[in-house]
């Protein structure tokens, strides 16, 4: 009997050991989408519902990249209304749900990468601001695709004048009216200078220096003031904190070494995210 009891108390000692064993870990690249229309499926979601970064596969196979495809990575979609603040929380907003992606995906043995564009990455910087990412201990880094994060002069001039909260957040006064210096990881910062079209190529009188027809280098390279930089890599004008130009030849499109930056346009710019992203992993 008493041999019995003991293999019974094995049996639940060893049931329980089972039961508590964590899950196999996991890498996250989880997309920041940019300023668009309201999501029609807000959430944190494994596929891009409202098309956001579909034009940016540059391998044909929509949603993934090739670090995705060959199975060491997963991707996960912050899909939040477009047109609203990136800085605010609530139903269908950016802030909840990266807050949300953070200490879901960021921690307990998983490592995570953002991969943000535009105003998306305007959203990354407020919530590093805000201390959200404190306890993501896997948080590795943020790929920038064409940053929106010092604001645009499109915004300013009131180009879109649409008035919705995301263009007001987008105005160089307001964009760098807060803290960008609180970023816990390094920030990949990439830069495209080419805009495609009269109406798009005639934005860049209203800009300034270098751009991609939206944002100028002074934000897409993370510089800590606005300027006409027209060089991503510029020793004579301070950057943010942890900010790091990239700049690779592999990819869809190839950089352009005289200014560090890409010949394409601001949408163009979430394809290199995405080749950043897999150069960066060893997948390019």
């Amino acid at each position: 009997m008493t041999k019995l009891k003991s293999l019974a108390a094995l049996l639940v000692l060893g049931g329980a050991a089972v039961l508590t064993t964590p899950a196999m870990a996991v890498n996250y690249v989880i997309y920041v989408h940019g300023r668009s229309a309201p999501a029609t499926n807000c959430g944190i979601n494994t596929s891009d519902n409202n098309g956001n970064f579909n034009s940016s596969d540059s391998y044909g196979s929509a949603n993934r990249s090739r670090a995705v495809t060959a199975g060491s990575w997963r991707s996960l979609f912050i899909n939040y209304d477009g047109n609203s603040d990136p800085r605010t929380y609530g139903t269908c907003r950016a802030q909840t749900y990266i807050q949300s992606a953070l200490n879901t995906y960021c921690k307990n043995g998983n490592q995570c990468v953002f991969l943000c564009h535009s105003a998306g990455c305007m959203a990354m910087d407020y919530a590093f601001e805000q201390g959200n990412a404190s306890g993501a201990t896997g948080l590795l880094y943020v790929v920038n695709a064409a940053s929106a994060s010092g604001g645009s002069a499109l915004a300013s001039a009131g180009a879109w004048a649409t008035g919705t909260g995301m263009d007001n957040a987008l105005k160089i006064s307001t964009a760098r009216s807060w803290n960008h210096n609180n970023n816990p990881v390094t920030e990949y910062m990439t830069a495209g200078y080419a805009c495609y079209g009269a109406t798009a190529c005639s934005a860049s009188v209203v800009i300034g220096g270098s751009d991609d027809s939206a944002v100028n280098f002074a934000s897409t390279c993370g510089f800590s003031s606005n300027g006409n930089m027209t060089k991503c890599v510029d020793p004579n004008n301070a950057k943010y904190k942890s900010r790091s130009t990239y700049c690779n030849s592999k990819g869809a499109k190839p950089c352009n070494t005289s200014n560090s930056a890409y010949n394409t346009d601001h949408t163009g710019m979430k394809c290199v995210g995405r080749d950043a992203f897999d150069r960066l992993t060893g997948n390019l």
